[in-house]
């Protein structure tokens, strides 16, 4: 217990040096050594500084960080000569203005040539053994995750005294790879994955690079980053050729195919690094790595070093901070390796003068919290039920494993979820029901002509016109909540519109208040929430709430042919209900697999019910104990075993599926064209994972053969 509360200091959530920024303050040092507080808004690419009074800063050729003013064309921020001396102390001058910005034609083209610095790679989702097509969102579903995802991790030192970490591998463990430290970044990703993401990253040494820091941190764009980590990655490779027993860590590495070479999934610098200019240098950021300068004096041309046959690209590099460079910036390595990992995009806009329309309600927002049930849906990490044209009442437990749709196409919809302030979202502005507008083919990072809409946005409750662009930054009155905040429709203020101003039909109506699970009423709404032994004829329940990765109970009674009841809840191994899907590190249990459960803890049952047409049904017999994993389903398809085969019944035609083993061995792959009934045979007793993919729809579960 002592050990945990020492690290849980030495790796909290602080604010960090990388993206993004919307008004964190943050503390520079001045030539004469003094420390002041600047205020940042953007990212890596391109950052805006302001003081606390909202005067825009810039430091100049000197080193002195000074009030600014825009040059004649508008390009570029010029120095105005005068100091600035910190919060409360320092005087602008008379003739400069509150929160001027440079033409965003010009942002454009600076964060472009920074992107060009760092690569210029794109977002794409590499959980798997080879790299993905991606979408028509740019990402796509991860498949589930054969055993463990290992990324890898390597700090660097400078030869200056100064600036040298003192972490230990036991501290760096904790605060990556530990499942009871609640705040290791292993524990962020199994909690918001439902338990599907198992994800370390392997460390060996510290390397300490040939130059110094200053060299490296010069005032250019990112130009002497591909020379620093070439040069660390071939002082980590002489380490690893001296004792090989360092690089047998390497053999872990969770890799995929680019260029025909094994390149590792993720690779997370770290580096003792004191920010003196933003955006520059080396600034904290993510970037695309193609080899560089050995930087060792040796004149060599540009190389790009394997280790153990394993080649980087995809990486970010994060700063060290605290008084030995002991703290580790977890919250924006969380928001890193979604991007690395998932291939989600950036949710903020790139350009600070347009407005935020998810804020810190997504970590790939700002914050540290879930990501939107869009992204975790396409993840196959949640259940959603589409309630499309639905008159029901229902309830949502706050920040679970579910949600609900409501769908126009394939390419707009809108998701409904409750949001309460603990657990992953303890820092989100406000809680209550959030309905997130979702646009396959927006962008949240450019609003363009050919993108003129996010692609993820938070419905403002309390906005005061119809029209999205005349919104303001996403804050605590966001949320709908009753009896002030109670209705969306198309007669709601704001209205329920569609991108192209068409109403939509949906109507949500008679929110309640916030709470750990919320009501409210989609269309004719029934008469109320209703148990599945008091329904009539003309009114249904649905309800969602919070469900582990590896247990569930699905249960229908006798229901007249025009009502139903579809219920969900979170279980423990003993079937005991659980409020909340927020635990604890001391509460959560973490197995050996992720999927070794006693079959005691589950049960599925079905008699003369309706399912609704998000469900899917899973008949278990006397050899088989199936999971229900994905409620989003093709059809009505059976999974079953016997001691030698699992059995798929009901597929459709021509669908995709594949079996794969525990430890993520794939033993069958195959189309079921139109085949109704499908037998793969098995070799060995145990519990295996199956996958049934359409065109836009897919089912997964797990299968027991005993």
């Amino acid at each position: 217990m002592k050990l945990i509360a020492r690290f849980s200091i030495l790796f909290c959530f602080i604010a960090a040096y990388a993206a993004p920024y919307n008004g964190e303050e943050v503390e520079f040092s001045q030539p004469d050594g003094s420390n002041v507080a600047v205020l940042l808004f953007g990212d890596e690419f391109h950052i805006d500084a302001e003081s606390p009074d909202g005067y825009t800063l810039i430091r100049d050729e000197e080193g002195w960080i000074c009030y600014a003013k825009l040059s004649a064309d508008g390009n570029e921020y010029v120095s105005t000569g005068t100091h600035y001396t910190g919060k409360g102390k320092s005087i602008a001058p008379s003739t400069v203005r509150k929160n001027i910005r440079i033409n965003s034609n010009s942002i454009r083209e600076k964060r472009q040539k920074k992107r060009e610095a760092l690569g210029n790679g794109e977002n794409e989702s590499r959980l798997s053994s080879q790299k993905p097509s991606a979408n028509s969102s740019g990402f796509q579903s991860a498949p589930l995750v054969n055993d463990t995802t290992f990324g890898m991790v390597l700090i660097i030192n400078y030869p200056e005294s100064d600036k040298k970490s003192t972490l230990t591998k036991t501290q760096v463990e904790d605060a990556l790879n530990n499942p009871n430290n609640s705040n290791s970044m292993w524990s962020y990703y199994y909690d918001i994955s439902n338990g599907k993401v198992w994800y370390k990253n392997i460390f060996s040494v510290i390397v300490t690079v040939d130059k110094s820091y200053s060299y490296y941190d010069d005032d250019s764009d990112y130009k002497r980053v591909p020379e620093l980590i070439t040069n660390a990655l071939l002082k980590l490779k002489a380490a690893v050729e001296k004792d090989p027993t360092i690089g047998a860590a390497f053999d872990k590495i969770t890799t995929y195919t680019r260029s025909n070479r094994k390149t590792s999934l993720v690779l997370n610098i770290l580096h003792a690094h004191n920010p003196r200019v933003w955006a520059k240098g080396t600034w904290s950021h993510r970037g695309w790595y193609n080899g560089g300068p050995p930087g060792d004096g040796s004149g060599t041309a540009n190389v790009n070093p394997a280790i153990n046959g394993v080649y980087f690209y995809d990486y970010n590099l994060s700063a060290l901070s605290g008084n030995s460079y002991n703290t580790m910036p977890i919250s924006t390595m969380l928001h890193e390796n979604g991007h690395m990992l998932m291939g989600w995009p950036d949710l903020y806009n790139y350009d600070s003068s347009i407005k935020n329309y998810v804020g810190s309600y997504d970590i790939m927002s700002s914050g540290t919290a879930m990501p939107n049930p869009y992204f975790r849906d396409k993840a196959g990490w949640i259940t959603v039920t589409d309630i499309t044209n639905m008159n029901a009442t229902l309830s949502h437990v706050a920040n679970s494993h579910t949600a609900y749709v409501y769908k126009r196409n394939n390419n707009e919809m809108y998701y409904i979820e409750a949001r309460a302030r603990n657990g992953r979202n303890a820092n989100i502005p406000g809680a209550g029901l959030i309905i997130w507008h979702i646009h396959t083919q927006g962008d949240n990072s450019t609003l363009k002509a050919n993108n003129p809409y996010p692609q993820v946005m938070v419905v403002q409750a309390n906005a005061t016109t119809n029209d999205w662009l005349n919104w303001g930054n996403v804050g605590a009155n966001n949320p709908f909540v009753g009896p002030a905040r109670a209705s969306y429709s198309q007669n709601s203020t704001p209205a329920a519109q569609y991108y192209d101003k068409t109403n939509s039909p949906m109507n949500v109506w008679d929110i309640s208040a916030a709470g750990a699970t919320m009501t409210f009423k989609i269309g004719t709404g029934g008469t109320g929430i209703l148990s599945s032994s008091s329904q009539s004829s003309s009114s249904r329940v649905v309800s969602s709430s919070s469900q582990s990765s590896s247990s569930r109970v699905v249960s229908s009674s006798s229901q007249s042919s025009s009502s139903r009841v579809v219920s969900s809840s979170s279980q423990s191994s003993s079937s005991r209900a659980v409020s909340s899907s927020s635990q604890s590190s001391s509460s959560r249990a973490v197995s050996s697999s992720s999927s070794q459960r006693s079959s005691s803890s589950r049960a599925v049952s079905s008699s003369s019910s309706q399912r609704s047409s998000s469900s899917v049904t899973v008949s278990s017999s006397s050899d088989s104990t199936p999971i229900l994993l994905s409620q989003t389903a093709i059809g009505n398809i059976r999974v079953q075993a016997t001691s030698n085969f699992i059995v798929l019944e009901n597929l459709p035609g021509n669908v995709k599926v594949e079996v794969y083993s525990l430890q993520g061995k794939r033993i069958y792959s195959g189309n079921s064209e139109n085949s109704q009934t499908l037998k793969v045979p098995v070799q060995a007793k145990g519990m295996y994972i199956t996958n049934v993919q359409g065109s836009n729809k897919g089912v997964q579960t797990k299968v027991v053969v005993k």
